[in-house]
């Protein structure tokens, strides 16, 4: 069975490492290079690689640049967390929210014997602000993100039968 795709694309670097990977690389061969014509420029030694490697110039470059990976590497690792905690949830506050659309719709059908078409537009609300972040899901572990999924698009589906049936009854009474 072959892997999804959004599985393969979450196991692979941000953008931003990777541009910032890129660009430390190019700091570090424009200044090598600039040590390198500099010492060509004014020949201090006749071993061009040995004073290069010497010099203090290149270990604060190299430094400079093994901290920036370093932190780049953090701050992927602390904002893939930050962004799984955000997923999770909002995915908590979808749940409650549609349970608690739907313990009110209830609560208000076993008073008046109604079902208000206001609250299947709120829970039309819930599902469609789920399905413009469901990109996401992708971050929750396999068996949440199935329960997850299962629920919202059980919910819908309910919502839609509920939908049918009064659409149905308005129109026995016209």
């Amino acid at each position: 069975m072959r892997e999804p795709m959004y599985e393969k694309l979450g196991r692979l670097p941000s953008a931003g490492l990777w541009i910032v990977t890129t660009l430390l690389v190019a700091v570090l061969v424009i200044c090598l290079l600039g040590s390198i014509i500099g010492l060509m420029a004014e020949p201090q030694s006749p071993h061009l690689t040995t004073a290069v490697l010497m010099s203090e110039f290149f270990w604060g470059v190299i430094f400079g640049l093994l901290l920036s990976v370093i932190g780049a590497y953090c701050l992927a690792v602390f904002q893939r967390k930050a962004q799984k905690d955000l997923f999770k949830n909002f995915c908590i506050d979808t749940v409650d929210n549609i349970k608690a659309i739907v313990d009110d719709m209830v609560d208000h059908r076993q008073r008046t014997q109604v079902i208000h078409g206001d609250y299947l537009a709120l829970l039309d609300i819930e599902f469609n602000v789920f399905a413009r972040n469901r990109e996401h899901i992708i971050h929750l572990p396999n068996p949440v993100r199935d329960n997850v999924r299962k629920f919202v698009n059980d919910c819908a589906i309910r919502r839609a039968e509920i939908g049918n049936h009064l659409f149905q009854f308005n129109n026995s009474w016209t």
